[in-house]
């Protein structure tokens, strides 16, 4: 994958059940990069696909041909998912990408956000 440009999302507000183009939550924010990144490869969308974070992990495992395998490193296009709660971030670019309640959109270096989250799955995309 080539580099992709999210600056423009960087500072957006978070907003629960966000999906754009002003405000955001986590589920959002990374359909909308996924969008851009590969638009043939559409995150279901956690509130009206019924998904839950046992179906998340399906999804993610494998349950779908969209979808990708478990790796370890986080690379570019690769999606994070915190185990404690229903949260994820995508890589972009060497950095993490989410978002934060007060702060809203953010991008985290990937060595910073593992360090703060260590109880993460990271998933990239079957070719």
């Amino acid at each position: 994958m080539s580099t992709l440009d999210v600056n423009d999302l960087i500072g957006k507000p978070w907003q629960r059940d966000g999906r754009g183009p002003d405000v955001y939550d986590c589920w959002g924010l990374t359909r909308e990069i996924l969008l851009r990144m590969r638009p043939d490869a559409v995150l279901p969308d956690w509130l009206v696909d019924g998904m839950t974070r046992e179906r998340h992990r399906e999804i993610m495992a494998g349950a779908s041909e969209v979808y990708g395998e478990r790796i370890e490193a986080m690379e570019h296009g690769a999606l994070v998912l915190l185990l404690r709660a229903a949260h994820i971030a995508i890589v972009v670019n060497g950095w993490v990408i989410t978002t934060r309640r007060k702060t809203g959109a953010v991008a985290v270096r990937v060595r910073d956000y593992a360090a703060t989250y260590p109880a993460i799955e990271v998933y990239r995309w079957r070719a």
